[in-house]
């Protein structure tokens, strides 16, 4: 049995809807929505962060065992990979992908414009939970036309609801 949402604005994402509401910002599958089409979080954000760990913790090793053995070249590119790795371990540590934020907990919203070729424009939510400050990228559909002015629907909606 789910019961029907309150009446929202929405705007799509790359991969579902985010819907605006008095009190919270909702993240789900479809256009029309209700308790049941919140996104589901299908990898755990934890596991994800024991293999970048693991593996981060692997091609160390390969570096130590390659600098012992005067391989330095192949030395150097184990420790390039290693610290990628942890790098995007520490930075990923306050990414967070909460189906539902509360509107009082938002901090902040950044718009990240596209990079032709190279990523799509995102909004970035920054909202307090459990006292850590988190944050949710919004990834938005790219723009057929890469050289338009003209601001994404998203940050119109944000605007007139008073939250960017």
């Amino acid at each position: 049995m789910s019961r029907k949402l309150q009446k929202s604005k929405y705007f799509k994402l790359k991969t579902g809807f985010c819907h605006i509401t008095s009190d919270k910002i909702y993240l789900t599958n479809s256009q029309e929505f209700n308790e049941n089409d919140l996104i589901k979080v299908v990898a755990s954000s934890f596991l994800q962060k024991v293999a970048y760990a693991t593996l981060g913790f692997m091609f160390l090793m390969y570096y130590i065992l390659l600098f012992s053995n005067e391989s330095y070249i192949m030395g150097s590119f184990f420790l390039l990979v290693s610290v990628i790795f942890f790098f995007s371990l520490w930075k990923g540590y306050t990414i967070t992908l909460e189906p539902v934020i509360n509107r009082a907990d938002i901090q902040e919203i950044k718009f990240n414009k596209e990079l032709p070729l190279f990523a799509s424009p995102q909004i970035v939510i920054h909202f307090k939970k459990n006292g850590k400050i988190l944050k949710n990228i919004l990834v938005l559909p790219n723009n057929p036309d890469p050289m338009s002015k003209k601001l994404p629907e998203a940050i119109e909606i944000l605007k007139k609801e008073g939250l960017y």
